[in-house]
């Protein structure tokens, strides 16, 4: 019956692959078609700010745009899955891959959204390396205006202070993931890097799901 019932929602039931829409066949349990598949990894960036490295997946640009604003916005937390397994996959080539400990994501302030999508990302990743995530070990403290209409000056100097950590946690000694969904221009995980740090943490590691294209990450 079971095998009956996936059969059916094949013919009746698609969802569109993460990266390029093309329809994925719900019994896939992953938003990303065959395609994609063979030849995401060549999409990945490592990003280096003065030092600091950034692992990202996607491009920020069309049909994954789309699929970004679907899964923040829309109610699409399945793709989350997909999200995560596609940073997950990434990881596993970064030489530093085995010294990670814990999770840790980008927390979300006061916005009207069913839920924190780097929350959702870092649960799963974090179940995918066998570590523990700490949902609520950061914590923001001060509340920004929209990104997009900011410059990268006037981004670094918003998320200043921005963020601290929960009193009943501790990162001593820790080699810390830290997840968020995109990476612009890097004032957000720089931040919570140096909040992690300053409490204690040995290494911070980033990653994100997508990276904007670098005349957006150049914003001055």
């Amino acid at each position: 019956m079971r095998d009956f019932i996936r059969r059916v929602l094949n013919v009746f039931y698609v969802r569109p692959c993460v990266v390029c829409g093309r329809p994925v066949k719900v019994v896939d349990n992953i938003n990303l078609c065959s395609r994609c598949t063979t030849t995401v990894d060549r999409y990945g960036q490592t990003i280096n700010t003065s030092g600091r490295i950034t692992i990202s997946v996607l491009p920020h640009k069309k049909f994954v745009r789309r699929a970004m604003n679907r899964f923040k916005f829309s109610n699409k937390k399945y793709y989350g899955f997909t999200f995560a397994k596609l940073i997950h996959q990434r990881l596993r080539t970064c030489e530093w891959y085995g010294n990670i400990e814990c999770v840790v994501c980008v927390p979300m302030g006061k916005r009207n959204r069913l839920y924190n999508q780097s929350a959702v990302i870092a649960r799963q990743v974090a179940e995918r390396i066998g570590v523990p995530f700490a949902e609520n070990a950061m914590v923001k403290v001060k509340d920004n205006p929209p990104f997009y209409k900011l410059t990268r000056a006037e981004r670094l100097r918003a998320v200043k202070g921005a963020f601290d950590i929960s009193h009943d946690l501790s990162f001593v000694g820790k080699r810390v993931l830290l997840i968020d969904d995109i990476y612009t221009t890097g004032a957000t995980s720089s931040e919570c890097r140096r909040v992690l740090l300053l409490n204690g943490a040995a290494e911070v590691y980033c990653a994100t799901v997508c990276y904007a294209p670098l005349k957006e990450r150049k914003l001055k």
